[in-house]
């Protein structure tokens, strides 16, 4: 598989940007790569691991030389980029994004004249780590990207996009804005939340010393509450109806244990965790 492009710019040059450079690397793309960040450090890094061919530090008529921009910051950063691209580009080129939420990014894009080319995207990948010196090669290969056109996107943009995700690695689908919002919000949003408050719980209840001896289960759990503090934060808000109802959903199941356990009803929660282990077992995998 090959991608007809010549430059590709990637905005934000952390673990996902990074990856995404690196990525295309790795799989035999001919282009030039301008990576463009607020961090001079990390750009540089990003440049010295092959993940990029050229830094920037502020948009200009470089851009105007791309073929496709992959938007790779935080997602209410993702909404000020797009507002900020309208400067320096004609209408040709491709957009796309790598944000969590996106019914924001698909409102922004539409407001400021992107509709046409610009396709949002959520890779379904990613881990707690930062910075472009956690770059994966590998970080796309096998996982799903959702892509969620715009009613007035081209073909032509859709193809591009879906090409370029499938190129390093991706399996695509495709759904509405809200529809993905409102499914994440319960699948990633909602994990998320409930891990930096279960350390934070543990940090307050026990201190140090319940921390020094967790074991593996709370480790693997919580893993997540080392993400990046301002991408979660922008996700939160940026998703905030959806989040919030995730959250509510969750606090009746956590009150209806707690009341189960308050009351002594052995039965009423052996039949609660017994339902729960089998609906993990038939549809979660086991790597889920």
């Amino acid at each position: 598989m090959s991608l007809n492009f010549k430059q590709v710019a990637i905005i934000g040059a952390g673990h996902i940007g990074a990856s995404v450079g690196i990525a295309l690397k790795k799989r035999g793309f001919g282009g030039e790569i301008v990576g463009l960040g607020r961090s001079r450090k990390n750009l540089e890094d990003a440049l010295r691991i092959g993940c990029i061919d050229v830094m920037e530090m502020e948009p200009g008529a470089f851009l105007r030389e791309s073929d496709l921009v992959v938007l790779c910051t935080p997602v209410r950063s993702i909404s000020e980029w797009t507002k900020r691209l309208r400067n320096f580009f004609p209408g040709n080129v491709y957009i796309t994004d790598a944000g969590s939420v996106k019914g924001i990014i698909a409102s922004v894009a539409q407001r400021a004249g992107f509709g046409s080319n610009f396709v949002p995207a959520h890779p379904i990948a990613g881990t707690e780590k930062s910075g472009a010196l956690s770059a994966d090669p590998e970080l796309f290969n096998g996982r799903m990207c959702i892509l969620t056109p715009l009613a007035e996107n081209s073909p032509a943009a859709i193809k591009a996009v879906r090409e370029f995700w499938k190129f390093i690695g991706c399996r695509v689908v495709e759904m509405l804005p809200d529809e993905h919002d409102s499914i994440l919000g319960l699948v990633s949003h909602l994990p998320h939340a409930v891990a930096f408050c279960l350390v934070s719980a543990v940090k307050i209840a026990g201190g140090q010393k319940a921390i020094d001896l967790a074991g593996g289960g709370l480790r693997d759990y919580t893993r997540i509450a080392a993400s990046s503090p301002e991408m979660w934060r922008d996700i939160f808000l940026s998703n905030k109806k959806k989040v919030l109802r995730s959250i509510k959903i969750f606090q009746k199941e956590l009150k209806g244990l707690s009341d189960a356990i308050t009351d002594n009803k052995d039965n009423e929660i052996m039949e609660f965790l017994s339902g729960i282990r089998e609906f993990k077992k038939k549809m979660i995998p086991p790597n889920g």
